[in-house]
């Protein structure tokens, strides 16, 4: 594989010993935001009366949810590619990167994963309200068995 394309790669936030269900599932320090999405479908299955506009309220979670996500992975692609470059830069011309590299992505990432836990925050909020009080229980308790498994 090319270099460049290597570089594209997420492997220092999803490495690539993990299985492919805890890469699909690892985003950013934690789940990815579309899991809540899917968790709700298989909860909202077993509902008596769900409300009539559940399933738009879900495509408009879903329709900001993919405008979002792809947006934050490829900044962390692209913080990726930055680190490399300028690190491999600093090896071949002193013999060894300093600190202040790893410093300024530490603080890309850190401003990366705070954009990350938003948008699983507001992706969880707009589940929410888009419940009534015993389906956001139930669908809060399926959540908690999902994470604590």
């Amino acid at each position: 594989m090319p270099l460049m394309q290597q570089l594209r790669q997420p492997s220092v936030l999803c490495p690539p010993w993990r299985s492919a269900l805890e890469r699909s599932l690892l985003w950013f320090g934690d789940v990815h935001p579309s899991v809540f999405v899917i968790l709700l479908r298989h909860v909202s299955v077993i509902w008596q009366d769900p409300q009539e506009n559940l399933t738009e309220d879900i495509r408009a979670i879903e329709c900001r949810l993919r405008r979002r996500a792809p947006q934050i992975s490829e900044m962390g692609r692209q913080a990726q590619e930055r680190f490399m470059l300028r690190a491999s830069k600093e090896f071949m011309e002193k013999g060894k990167v300093s600190a202040d590299v790893a410093d300024d992505v530490a603080a890309e990432l850190a401003g990366l994963f705070y954009q990350a836990n938003r948008l699983r925050k507001s992706v969880l909020e707009g589940i929410i309200e888009a419940l009534d009080v015993p389906q956001a229980a139930s669908y809060l308790k399926a959540l908690a068995e999902l994470v604590l498994r």
